[in-house]
């Protein structure tokens, strides 16, 4: 009984009425034509049934021949309910296609969740991730989020502990920060010599004796603060430790060559991008992918990929390049000048250091199609270093 009602869903079945004429002789007649009646009712003018869907059609020759109208009540079974879907195959397709899709994404990483991470961390580990290879659309393995683990520890100065879990198609990342230690008076035991030549300006010792004065000039290597001194009792040598802030007006010398005549890359103003999607541990090209010039610079980005502000596991890369020409650029002996001015400057901002700046000179003189400029910096700073 339950296989003939599967059978039934499955292929289909109707409930039709015969009314008027012979209709006991039609279903006698049905019966020797081998079609499948069930469920037979008397109705006030004939009779009700069900029978499969496929051989309702035999089912007329026999009512035409009795003299019966026939007609259909009820449908039921999977070919009726496709057959109103009909069109509409988006409405099926659309679940089967998310099913296919969730089944092929299984074990892919969709998003990367930081809990409790402030912002520079996140900025640090997520570019550090991307260098590892872990962005969404790849499928990290325990020995990628080991690696990638490891190496955040590593170039990192301020964490102290970091995780990483991938738990159904999300990394969540945590993290320990080291705990600053308080300064420690710690010196080491020996002398204070200048780590440059310059002209001392001014002298804190916190500990020692100081060798020289205010005004005085020293050279690198010149002991500035000392930690020995001879014990006027027992006249033995006592070594204690020495430490102290030296400021003195130093000078640095920065140098230049431009030539009135060289080669430079100049950007042609073109822009070529290659886009390309990472869904998968796959690279799926998005655009045609034209010949790469011979001389260019390049630009990457990634992006995650959303739906509706629904995070896809999948990253759009776009890789922006800027052809460049070879160009031979002439220049006056003023726009040399000008030139190795602004390298100079550029070298002296680029320097971490903080000093006082005094003053800046610039000299410069042409010689054999070179331009030779020279910035001379003088500052103020801290030359005191321990000699171990």
């Amino acid at each position: 009984m339950l296989m003939e009602r599967i059978a039934g869903w499955i292929f289909g079945k109707v409930q039709f009425s015969a009314e008027g004429g012979a209709y006991e002789k039609m279903l006698n007649h049905c019966t020797d034509m081998g079609l499948t009646l069930a469920g037979l009712q008397p109705t006030a003018l004939g009779v009700k049934g069900w029978m499969p869907a496929r051989d309702y059609k035999k089912i007329h020759r026999a009512a035409h021949h009795c003299h019966c109208r026939v007609r259909i009540l009820r449908r039921r079974g999977l070919p009726f309910l496709l057959k109103r879907y009909r069109g509409r195959w988006g409405l099926l397709l659309g679940p089967a296609l998310f099913l296919a899709l969730c089944l092929y994404f299984f074990g892919t990483l969709w998003c990367v969740r930081y809990y409790d991470v402030p912002w520079q961390y996140q900025v640090e580990i997520d570019a550090l991730l991307k260098e590892n290879g872990i962005l969404p659309g790849c499928r990290p393995t325990e020995q990628d989020l080991a690696r990638a683990r490891q190496t955040i520890l590593m170039q990192s100065d301020t964490l102290a502990d970091l995780s990483l879990n991938f738990i159904k198609g999300r990394l969540v990342v945590e993290v320990a920060p080291r705990t600053q230690k308080p300064d420690l008076e710690q010196y080491a035991p020996g002398s204070v010599v200048a780590a440059k030549g310059g002209i001392i300006d001014h002298l804190e010792v916190e500990h020692g004796f100081a060798v020289v004065g205010a005004g005085q000039r020293v050279e690198a290597g010149d002991l500035l603060i000392t930690g020995v001194y001879i014990d006027e009792k027992t006249e033995n040598v006592v070594i204690t430790p020495a430490q102290g802030v030296v400021v003195a007006r130093t000078e640095t010398v920065y140098q230049s060559a431009q030539p009135l005549q060289f080669t430079a890359h100049i950007p042609t103003g073109e822009v070529i991008e290659y886009r390309t999607l990472i869904m998968g541990g796959r690279r799926i090209p998005l655009s045609l992918q034209p010949e790469e010039p011979v001389l260019f610079s390049q630009e990457v980005r990634s992006e995650p990929v959303s739906l509706f502000g629904f995070a896809l596991p999948a990253v759009l890369e776009t890789r922006s390049l800027y052809p460049e020409k070879e160009t031979q650029i002439q220049l006056t002996e003023q726009q040399a000048a000008e030139r190795a001015r602004f390298l100079l400057d550029r070298a002296l901002e680029s320097e971490s250091d903080t000093e006082e700046i005094l003053q800046r000179s610039f000299d410069g003189q042409l010689t054999d199609g070179v331009f030779h400029a020279t910035l001379t910096v003088e500052r103020l700073e801290n030359i005191a270093v321990s000699a171990f």
